[in-house]
């Protein structure tokens, strides 16, 4: 099921050697027979649950159900979703991830087919500003577009539609810090309407049928949707009187991707994440820059910094900025990272193993650099998935362990708490 995310740049060094390190790890940490080399797939790692890992490749047979509909009557609103469910067995913990400003229920394929195919339902909402950003095609291309696109009802020449990017210069808060609280709201409202769902769902579409575990509920968003999934975790915005606070008990684990930090604009002080104790996962890239005059990546820290100790865990890779995690082109090149970085540290202060850009500034291909962003997002995020709603000891205990920390390497940075 390798859906491969077309970057159009390359990673930095430290990109490079992470998911190699994250590999090694896992299998140190977590398995007890030998890697073995399968062809065609570069070393193999076993799972924390005792199948077999590999980034990009998924045990599970994957179905779509590309046009959901659930109508909320007290808003007078349809709210659409997509759901990729496991064609076999159940019941499945559930996933309902949030997509960023303007973005749709369409993207992050590359990620919710990944965990779909490792044993999960993956609901993706398209909320109200769904569409107001256009976006490069991020829908898997070639021979597993058009099966995919088969099942979906359309051609997969025709997924997408022309676009322009946000400006790699500018943080993506800027283009919806004008959202007001009420904006916020139907955001989270519209996950909560999913949950108080669920039945409603099994009986509209069939397929689902006993697939779905209601007492295994995972809450994940990317930037705008980072927002939201830290909403319904437990972070209060102090925005409104009474202060904004929907958090959702039916809850277990988050992973919130490129979190929003402390801003008079969102209404976040320390004081925000003081109730945040559910386990969550915050993600980022060392060139995802935050709001502010001076943009700086570390403002994404935040989150993690001010949540209440206890299975919490921050991963920032290095050169990967904020478009990297949609598959929207990116990971910062090698002549980037050059150009742009001083000369032995990142933001964080990490060593960084400054490599030269190779003669056509691209370094290694394109298709090598996705590969090994998409595979450590992949695994670091099934891991975390599979501790925190199945109760996996055996991903529990890698995610506890040096094995985990040692990804700290040529600017990528993780902590735990």
């Amino acid at each position: 099921m390798w859906d491969p995310m077309s970057f159009d740049r390359t990673v930095s060094g430290g990109i490079r050697s992470v998911l190699t390190i994250l590999a090694l790890a896992v299998m140190a940490a977590c398995s007890s027979a030998p890697a073995q080399q399968q062809p065609g797939r570069g070393v193999e790692v076993t799972s924390m649950g005792g199948g077999k890992y590999f980034p990009g490749e998924s045990p599970y047979a994957a179905g779509v159900i590309p046009e959901a509909r659930i109508h909320d009557a007290q808003r007078n609103r349809d709210v659409v979703m997509t759901i990729e469910y496991p064609t076999r067995g159940g019941p499945y913990p559930v996933i309902v991830f949030s997509h960023a400003y303007g973005s749709s229920k369409d993207a992050y394929v590359s990620l919710t087919e990944y965990w779909v195919g490792h044993g999960y339902i993956c609901i993706k909402p398209s909320h109200h500003d769904a569409g107001t950003v256009r976006e490069p095609l991020t829908r898997p291309t070639g021979a597993q577009g058009e099966e995919r696109g088969r099942r979906e009802g359309r051609s997969a020449r025709t997924s997408g539609v022309e676009v322009r990017n946000v400006p790699q210069q500018a943080a993506p808060e800027s283009l919806w810090q004008a959202q007001t609280p009420a904006d916020w709201q139907n955001r989270t409202r519209d996950i909560t309407l999913i949950l108080d769902s669920i039945d409603q769902l099994e009986q509209k579409y069939p397929e689902l049928a006993g697939k779905i575990d209601r007492a295994r509920i995972g809450v994940g968003g990317d930037s705008y949707g980072a927002f939201t999934t830290m909403l319904l975790s437990g972070m209060t915005s102090f925005k409104t009187t009474p202060q904004l606070h929907p958090a959702d008990p039916r809850i277990r684990a988050a992973l919130a991707v490129s979190p929003q930090g402390v801003s008079d604009v969102f209404g976040l002080t320390p004081e925000s994440w003081r109730g945040v104790k559910i386990p969550m996962m915050f993600m980022t890239g060392s060139a995802d820059r935050g709001l502010g005059e001076n943009g700086d990546p570390k403002w994404r820290h935040d989150p993690f910094a001010y949540s209440p100790a206890g299975d919490k865990y921050f991963i920032s890779f290095a050169g990967a900025r904020h478009s990297t995690f949609a598959g929207n082109g990116g990971a910062i090149s090698d002549a980037e990272v050059m150009r742009n970085s001083r000369p032995q540290t990142d933001a964080w202060g990490n060593p960084v193993a400054m490599q030269a850009p190779s003669s056509t500034g691209r370094g290694i291909s394109g298709v090598q650099s996705s590969r090994r962003v998409l595979g450590s997002i992949q695994l670091t995020t099934i891991a975390f998935w599979d501790a925190y709603l199945k109760n996996d000891a055996n991903a529990l205990e890698y995610l506890k362990s040096d094995a985990f920390l040692s990804m700290n390497s040529g600017g990528t940075n993780v902590e735990r708490k």
